[in-house]
């Protein structure tokens, strides 16, 4: 018992960690619809592409995507 209660309470603190908030990089950027800062939301946005060369094709960025397309500052709607 003793070995089971102490791998729990190790365990414990990894699952009560918070997932990284990339969103709070785009500091000063607001949500063009609710005007919200983005570094304010709970939940991540998704964002629009904003590349031209993508020849009229817009795609919608979220989670790994989204964080690729943030850390190749690339051109991105965020919303």
């Amino acid at each position: 018992k003793v070995r089971v209660e102490q791998r729990a309470t190790a365990a414990t603190p990894a699952r009560s960690r918070a997932p990284r908030k990339w969103w709070h990089e785009l500091a000063g950027d607001c949500c063009p619809i609710s005007l919200t800062p983005l570094e304010e939301l709970d939940h991540e946005p998704f964002g629009l592409s904003g590349d031209e060369r993508a020849g009229g094709h817009v795609e919608g960025l979220w989670g790994a995507s989204a964080t690729a397309a943030l850390l190749a500052a690339k051109p991105v709607h965020w919303f």
